[in-house]
């Protein structure tokens, strides 16, 4: 397994992969993974969507304020332009918890022993994330990018993330897996209310009809646990 996969909470998500590799941004909130079983192995590419619902959405944007001011102070202490990719994190655990300061400190670490072009993971307690050099500066400055997306649709139109999944499935002869990870206390996918599941039983069946032999494995992971989409509506 990619060194530094054990850090990143949503892998219990998955079927087993001896390596995993970040492969980047490849659409708004979408992330896109390289999973491997073995050397001699299929790569699937792994796509990731994290989400939280919109009623919820204030315990993301304490987070995020917490987690802006680490990112402040840790430029002031670092010389460079950097890049930090956010690939994990973990919010049914107090927010107030999170220390800024120590942090801060840890990025500034990793940062002042980067060259330009250089990158470093960096786990922090259930954050994990990739922070990288672009440029030798005589100030500091990080970008963030940040995985999580409020879902500001209808519970009902969970079918709306999958379709846009859907579009970033690889050629034929690849194999895919979408994997949406939902943080809300009270999760969006709720099979058997009558809409939302009519809804994304129509997207499945349309997708397996377009995509055939790439039909990929859509797993939605919440605080219910991990269903497959594909045998919890018997495709």
């Amino acid at each position: 397994m990619h060194h530094y996969a054990k850090h990143i909470s949503w892998l219990s998500a998955l079927p087993a992969f001896e390596e995993i590799t970040f492969a980047g941004e490849v659409e708004s909130k979408i992330f896109r993974y390289e999973g491997r079983a073995g050397a001699s192995e299929v790569s699937h590419s792994i796509f990731t969507a994290m989400i939280i619902r919109s009623d919820e959405d204030l315990i993301w944007t304490s987070f995020s304020e917490l987690f802006g001011r680490a990112i402040k102070e840790a430029a002031e202490k670092m010389r460079g332009f950097y890049g930090f990719t956010l690939l994990s994190l973990d919010l049914s655990s107090r927010i107030e918890a999170f220390d800024v300061s120590a942090f801060a400190t840890l990025l500034a670490n990793h940062g002042r022993k980067l060259a330009p072009g250089e990158s470093a993971v960096i786990p922090f307690g259930a954050c994990c994330g990739i922070l990288k050099k672009r440029m030798e500066e005589s100030w500091g400055k990080i970008d963030v990018a940040y995985p999580l997306q409020v879902f500001r649709k209808a519970p009902s139109e969970l079918d709306t993330l999958v379709k846009k999944m859907f579009k970033l499935c690889p050629a034929a002869g690849e194999r895919s897996i979408m994997l949406i990870s939902d943080f809300s206390r009270t999760p969006l996918f709720q099979f058997g209310e009558e809409v939302q599941t009519e809804r994304l039983r129509t997207c499945l069946r349309k997708g397996e009809a377009v995509l055939g032999e790439r039909f990929p494995e859509i797993y939605i992971n919440d605080r219910n646990g991990r269903v497959e989409l594909g045998a919890q509506f018997q495709l």
